[in-house]
């Protein structure tokens, strides 16, 4: 079963990239620390927290203290320490605003807000079925592709 993460207020960087790398991942922005873990508990999934004083309240649910500062060692620590290699088939495959995996939307059905350059640049285009943002293969993916690369744990390349 593939892992399910909540992360606490302190790990909103690490939350989108966890999402980008397809990881269903809930970010937790201001609950008390009770309700995080009752909350991870109930939706079965695996706290990650930068607060150590947390292990006492974990005994009910699978916890992850992180001892790194910086986002790309902290991505790195939660995929070593749970043993993950993440499927490039699932890389951008959810919002990374809600979490919620993208659908595929055609041109046609595609907002007016959307620049028509970008029509007619991209074919290939996916929605948030919960927020309605667009996703399409621009230059982020390219630097998404270039950060994954760059931090030596993921050399295969990021497709949209």
């Amino acid at each position: 079963m593939e892992p399910r993460f909540l992360l606490d207020r302190n790990l909103g960087k690490l939350a989108k990239w966890l999402r980008i790398l397809g990881y269903d991942t809930v970010y937790d922005d201001g609950s008390s620390d009770i309700d995080f873990v009752d909350r991870a508990h109930k939706e079965l999934r695996i706290a990650v927290v930068r607060k150590r004083n947390m292990v006492d309240l974990s005994r009910r649910i699978q916890l992850l203290v992180l001892t790194q500062d910086r986002l790309p060692a902290q991505l790195q620590e939660v995929l070593n320490k749970l043993k993950l290699d993440p499927d490039r088939a699932k890389r951008l495959t959810r919002c990374l605003i809600c979490n919620v995996l993208l659908a595929p939307v055609s041109k046609k059905d595609l907002p007016p807000w959307v620049p028509d350059y970008v029509r007619d640049k991209y074919t290939d285009f996916k929605m948030c079925p919960s927020c309605g943002r667009i996703y399409w293969p621009g230059t982020h993916v390219e630097n998404i592709e270039v950060f994954l690369k760059s931090h030596n744990r993921w050399d295969r390349p990021v497709t949209s």
